[in-house]
């Protein structure tokens, strides 16, 4: 039973917020130049420090900045995961290809850009349910367990997926098809 007067758990968490919030923001911003990705990690490093709060023992400023650093190598190694991805798609892609005419080698690299436009649109983790399924051929059930997830969600996703790709694919085809 929590002693009379004794600030709550929410209010030694705001306390905390309060006092160190800019120099999270600040040491995240030296790091990303997207305002919204810094927001994000922002908003991540405190909703982690939310789930493990524990009033008695608040984390201080260095596990803050342990946290934000640990966000921020994940957010790396997500990008260079996805550049691998992209750099997968035009070796398969050009290894499968016949002999392409120069007029042909500039259309399917167009085709290439649009791809990489609709990739970009989706989310992270849609991203990488396509990167598992499609281009490392595994099954749901396999990239649920790489993914931590369902294979339920993970076909979800999928499908998803799919869908905004087609149709951010028929848009960008349809702006290159109008020049």
């Amino acid at each position: 039973m929590p002693v009379t007067g004794a600030p709550s758990k929410e209010q030694v968490f705001r306390d905390l917020y309060d006092a160190h919030w800019a120099r999270v923001r600040r040491h995240v911003e030296c790091q990303l130049e997207n305002e919204a990705d810094v927001d994000e990690v922002v908003n991540d490093v405190f909703a982690i420090a939310w789930q493990k709060f524990r009033p008695a023992r608040p984390m201080g400023w260095p596990w803050l900045l342990r946290t934000a650093d640990n966000l921020l190598r994940d957010r790396a190694r997500h990008a260079a995961v996805e550049a691998r991805s992209f750099e997968s798609l035009v070796s398969v892609t050009a290894a499968r290809a016949r002999p392409m005419s120069p007029e042909d080698q500039v259309a399917f690299s167009e085709d290439l850009l649009v791809v990489e436009e609709a990739m970009r649109k989706l989310s992270h983790y849609e991203r990488d349910v396509i990167a598992l399924i499609q281009w490392r051929e595994m099954s749901a059930v396999e990239a649920a367990k790489v993914l931590k997830s369902t294979p339920g969600a993970v076909r979800t996703a999928l499908s998803r997926a799919r869908s905004r790709l087609r149709r951010a694919m028929e848009k960008g085809g349809d702006d290159h098809d109008g020049s």
